[in-house]
Parts: C-alpha cells; sequence; structure tokens
C-alpha cells in the first residue's frame, strides 16, 4: 500500500510515459522495486460540438477519439461528406453558410489557443495530425464552409473547398496529391488561366479551377468518349473543331432519333460544360420576380443542358441520357412550374399548359431564357428544351401617384418657365 500522491497529468501521453511518472514519483517516497501498474477504469471524456451540425451538444465519448468520429455523433458523416465531393454538383447551389466546413474544423482545448485541422487532408493522405485525438473539456466548431473549386489532373478530381489565403499546395494535399511541387493552372471566374508554383501562390476568391500539368512523358490519347444512348458508345478520334454533335454522329447518332427524350451533355473533367444549373445567372435580371423565379428553377432542374455545338477538347466525355425534356414556366402564371417539352412550340402553348397568364401578368415583359446559349431569346425563336419562360407582375402607378406627379411637373415647367423670364430680362 502507497499512501495517496496525488494526480499526473495523462493527456497526449501514451501507457509507457504514464508508468516511468509513476515510477518517478513512487522512487522518492518509497523503496518499491517493482511498479505494476494497472488501468482499472477509464473515465468517458465529455466533448462539446457546435456550429452547423445537425445535433449540436455534449456528448461522451472514450479519450483519444478522433475529431471525424466524435462528429459522427452529431450527424455529420465526414467521410460521406468528402464524398460527396465527387459527385457532379456537390451541393454547390446552397448558400455557403449552410454548409460545414471540412477543412476549418476548429477545436478548442482549455484555456489553450484553439487549433485548426483539415479533415479532408486527414483522410485523403492518411494525415493523423489533421485528426487528432479528444480529451475531456475538449469543443469542437463547425464553422461554414468557404468556396468550392473544380480540381483536374490530381490524385482525386472532383471538388474542394478553397480557404482564402492558404497556399495552393495545401488545396493539393486536400484534394490527395502527394507531388505539390508540380507546376499547375489556375482559372479564375472568367476563364483565364495562369501556371504557378503551388508552393509560392496563395488562394483568392476569384480562383474557380485547378488544373494539375502531367508529369513529363504522361501524354494524354487524342480521343473524347460518347457514353450513354448512342448506337456505337466508345472513344472517338478528336480532331481541331470537333463539337459534340460531332462526336454523337459519329457513334451512329441517338437511338430513337434526337425526339426520343434525351440530353446530350458535356463534361470536362468535373465540369459540366456550356450550361448547367448556374445560380449566378439570377443576378443578371433588374426584376426581383425574375430573380426568384431563376433561383426556384436552379434548385428543381431536371437534367444537365448542354450545347451541342460546344467545341470539345482532349478528353472530354459526351453524355447521352434518357431524361424527361422539360420548360419551367414561373411568374405570374396560374400553375407554375414544369412543362413537358414539345418540339415547335411556342411560347403561347407553354403558358396555356401552365394554366395561362394570371392577375397583374404583364406580357409584354415576358422573357425566355434559353438554358443552352445562357441568353435571353425573342420569343419568336424555337424554344428548346431546359427553357425558361418568366412572367413578371405588371408595374401599374395609381391614380394618387399620378396626381403626385403631375404636380411635381406643373412646379418644375413654373420653376422653368420663372428662370428663363429673369435669364431674358
Amino acid at each position: 500500500m502507497v499512501p495517496d500522491m496525488g494526480r499526473i497529468p495523462a493527456r497526449n501521453k501514451n501507457f509507457k510515459q504514464i508508468r516511468d511518472t509513476v515510477e518517478a514519483i513512487l522512487s522518492r517516497r518509497t523503496k518499491a522495486n517493482l511498479v505494476d501498474l494497472q488501468i482499472v477504469k477509464i473515465n468517458k471524456a465529455k466533448v462539446r460540438i457546435s456550429g452547423l451540425v445537425s445535433k449540436p451538444g455534449v456528448y461522451e465519448c472514450a479519450p483519444a477519439t478522433t475529431v471525424s468520429k466524435a462528429l459522427a455523433m452529431a450527424g455529420l458523416d465526414v467521410a460521406r461528406a468528402i464524398d460527396s465531393l465527387l459527385s457532379d454538383l456537390p451541393g454547390l447551389y446552397y448558400a455557403a453558410d449552410q454548409v460545414a466546413s471540412l477543412r476549418r474544423v476548429l477545436v478548442v482545448r482549455g484555456s489553450k489557443d484553439t487549433i485548426q485541422v483539415d479533415l479532408m487532408r486527414a483522410l485523403r493522405m492518411g494525415d493523423p495530425s489533421q485528426d487528432p485525438p479528444l480529451f475531456d473539456g475538449d469543443a469542437i466548431r463547425i464553422v461554414a464552409r468557404e468556396k468550392l473549386v473544380s480540381m483536374t489532373g490530381s490524385a482525386i478530381t472532383g471538388y474542394v473547398e478553397a480557404l482564402s489565403g492558404e497556399p495552393v499546395s495545401n488545396l493539393l494535399l486536400a484534394s490527395g496529391e502527394i507531388d505539390t511541387n508540380r507546376i499547375v493552372e489556375l482559372m479564375d471566374a472568367n476563364g483565364s488561366l495562369r501556371q504557378v508554383m503551388p508552393g509560392t501562390t496563395a488562394v483568392d476568391s476569384s480562383l474557380a479551377l485547378v488544373r494539375v500539368k502531367p508529369k513529363r512523358g504522361a501524354l494524354q490519347p487524342p480521343v473524347v468518349w460518347v457514353i450513354g444512348q448512342v448506337t456505337n458508345p466508345g472513344a472517338y478520334t478528336y480532331f481541331a473543331g470537333m463539337k459534340a454533335g460531332d462526336v454523337v454522329r459519329a457513334a451512329g447518332g441517338i437511338v430513337g432519333g434526337e425526339d426520343s427524350g434525351v440530353v446530350v451533355a458535356t463534361k470536362r473533367g468535373w465540369s459540366w460544360l456550356g450550361a448547367s444549373r448556374m445560380p449566378t445567372l439570377a443576378d443578371h435580371f433588374q426584376l426581383p420576380e425574375l430573380k426568384v423565379a431563376m433561383v426556384d428553377y436552379n434548385n428543381h432542374m431536371r437534367g444537365n443542358y448542354s450545347d451541342p455545338d460546344a467545341i470539345l477538347q482532349i478528353g472530354d466525355t459526351i453524355y447521352v441520357y434518357k431524361a424527361e425534356q422539360v420548360v419551367w414556366v414561373a411568374g405570374k402564371v396560374n400553375r407554375p412550374g414544369f412543362v413537358t417539352w414539345k418540339k415547335g412550340a411556342g411560347v403561347e402553348h407553354y403558358i396555356r399548359e401552365a394554366g395561362g397568364y394570371s392577375s397583374n401578368a404583364w406580357e409584354s415583359r415576358l422573357q425566355v431564357f434559353d438554358w443552352q446559349t445562357l441568353q435571353s431569346v425573342g420569343l419568336d425563336q424555337s424554344i428548346r428544351p431546359g427553357a425558361a419562360i418568366v412572367v413578371p407582375e405588371e408595374r401599374y402607378i395609381s391614380a394618387e401617384q399620378w396626381f403626385s406627379i403631375a404636380a411635381t411637373t406643373v412646379s418644375l415647367m413654373v420653376a422653368v418657365t420663372g428662370l428663363m423670364v429673369q435669364l431674358s430680362q
């Protein structure tokens, strides 16, 4: 038996270190030649998890449970969230403040400084320093995700959260790329490309895509791919100026014909070419009704429509797949929503299918938005699948407003007349 000698700190220590500490204490108080150290009971650690998780609160877990495993208790499956970034459109059309950041997870330990860990780097690179163990009293704070950028050519292509101001080399590590000394190409929102060294360049808010250049000797075969509802899917030799429609025709055409209910879409790397669901286009409209309608369209659109005349590059993939071909009718109509596309049908056909104009419809300001060319089109032009027809609310001026405008105009005319008289004298 030995007297109570107090407590020793065990955080971040392994079993041998704890045993050596106990032996050192006992050797100063007793003449024991052998210390037999046994763990009788392990108290669970209480960890507070807050922020953008579905179930914030205080949770009990075994000491040394990692951050990623603890977050699962609060409803955030880190592995599944990272896998979702490999999909076509990984939550790009939700506001950033609604999505949890996986690269800026904050861990607070007592009175010590807050540390920031990168769970994408931890899981993709197997870096344990970015998924540290937790202990009693620790707190995890999940903050809002920053901008996603497209990553091509790296070990894992897809989307990666880009932290403003971080070196591009950290972005490569988060995408699973081991070699961070290779030249990369950065593309901004305007489509401009520049070559940089990852370790000496910081991420800025304009970054849209990072392309890792292939290593010397690794040549990409000069082919493009077509898959789906075509007669002969597969790889086809690329030639300068090649278009998506050229590949479809070379593959024997669409099974069942062009009107068989399919969508022809093109992907370059992990990004759809031409048109897809692009929420920023809503900002091009001045009338608030149009903005609201286009945001709703972005959230509900079925299929990815792109221009079959898009110019291709080596390695592009043409997808020809079954899809319900629809037109979106919104605004001041009686039944806003999707209407089945009909070849050759005009605007009035889709308005009738949507229940006709409702009260206060501003028919003369109706707009048709072609989702393949990303432009507003004339009412007499052919409406293609994926188009949006938006009818704004009629603007009118009440009698009281007309009276006020007339009074102001008369006052202005009197003032101008008086000024002219003074100048003439």
